[in-house]
């Protein structure tokens, strides 16, 4: 369960998102608002990545008291995806293998899945938009997350990349993997099954 209290996050004086309090058992979350809302800075502060006012537990872990193992348990994927040209897709996907001790099966089951095995041991710098998107997409799930956070993950995909990759989360969402998504593409059309839809407007985030 994720568990969040006296939330805020302002920019110089300006309130961006604030939750008095919000409880989302396991499952998975539909994140919406319109474009500014404030949606990536929230998941970006529940992600650890930035600092906000508050206190977020997760699986009754602590990010402001227990950062680290806060960080353990969760991964988050940016609307952009931003990796090192100079790397080859493997390269990045080995070091995440490293620093979150993921399994070499897991790691490849997920690459089968989203069909980068063909181009991954070229340099980054060589990826079209949607090469990089799913590599970047890859990367959300190496380590033993309990909550993954994905940022608009369906944009540059195409429409086969992207039933591979809805079709992933639900295998994740089957083995106990909690999930908040926040896109503008039409998820319901998907098989995606969803908790309840997070709606950020007005400063505040309202469960629908």
């Amino acid at each position: 369960m994720l568990q969040i209290t006296n939330y805020l996050k302002a920019y110089n004086g300006t309130t961006i998102v604030k939750i008095d309090t919000l409880q989302l058992p396991k499952g998975m979350y539909w994140l919406q608002g319109q474009n500014g809302s404030g949606k990536s800075t929230f998941l970006k502060s529940i992600a650890g990545l930035i600092p906000c006012k508050g206190n977020i537990v997760l699986h009754n872990t602590s990010l402001q008291k227990q950062p680290i193992a806060y960080k353990q348990q969760i991964s988050y994927q940016a609307a952009e995806a931003m990796l090192p040209p100079f790397l080859t897709g493997q390269n990045i996907i080995d070091y995440y293998k490293y620093i979150k001790k993921d399994d070499t099966t897991k790691t490849n089951f997920v690459i089968e899945n989203l069909g980068i095995k063909n181009f991954i041991n070229n340099k980054i710098g060589t990826y079209s938009s949607g090469m990089q998107k799913k590599v970047s997409l890859a990367l959300a799930f190496i380590g033993n997350n309990s909550l993954i956070l994905l940022d608009e993950p369906l944009t540059t995909l195409d429409t086969e990349s992207s039933n591979n990759f809805i079709q992933l989360i639900q295998y994740f969402a089957t083995q106990g993997t909690s999930f908040i998504i926040t896109s503008h593409q039409h998820f319901e059309y998907s098989n995606l099954k969803f908790n309840n839809y997070l709606l950020v407007q007005n400063n505040n985030l309202i469960i629908q």
